[in-house]
């Protein structure tokens, strides 16, 4: 489920819309603050995950998302959970996996070029929310089971995504 915050201090413009798909009509309808979003994700994790003692992790796409997030929570005196503050770096992981694979070094850590080098598709549109995330999760898999003897199984609902694993006997 992708989540819309509603600009308080900047515009949407055709910039913005052209690169995100968001306009300002579907923030109109769908667009929520940064603390009730920030609410609604750590409501969504203590369903989905804590409540069923199930363990997680934050993947972003670089630091700068997740420093972000820590910037508008203290400047607008938003107490985010102690787990938004951990993550994995996926573009760290890429330099790392490919230091170990010549058929993942590459010379730029985006998105695109990350996918190109593993023969994936991006899922739908850059730069939109549930889109990137979707294909940070199709690296993050990709690069897993390549690298290690990990079988992967992804499975779905009405709401989300569930990776399941077991690792393979060599």
């Amino acid at each position: 489920e992708q989540k819309y915050i509603v600009p308080e201090n900047t515009p949407v413009t055709d910039f913005c819309t052209d690169l995100t798909g968001i306009t300002l009509e579907k923030l109109k309808t769908s667009g929520m603050t940064f603390q009730d979003a920030v609410a609604a994700f750590a409501q969504f994790v203590d369903v989905h995950y804590g409540e069923q003692n199930k363990t997680f992790c934050i993947v972003a796409h670089g630091k700068w998302d997740i420093a972000q997030l820590r910037y508008e929570a203290i400047r607008k005196g938003i107490e985010l959970e102690p787990w938004m503050h951990k993550f994995i770096d996926l573009r760290e992981c890429f330099r790392f996996w490919g230091d170990r694979d010549p058929d993942r070094r590459v010379s730029s850590t985006s998105l695109q070029t990350m996918c190109d080098a593993l023969h994936i598709q991006l899922s739908g549109q850059l730069h939109s929310g549930i889109d990137d995330a979707t294909t940070v999760a199709n690296v993050l898999v990709r690069n897993f089971s390549r690298l290690f003897p990990i079988l992967f199984i992804l499975l779905t609902d009405d709401t989300h995504f569930h990776f399941q694993y077991r690792l393979l006997s060599v």
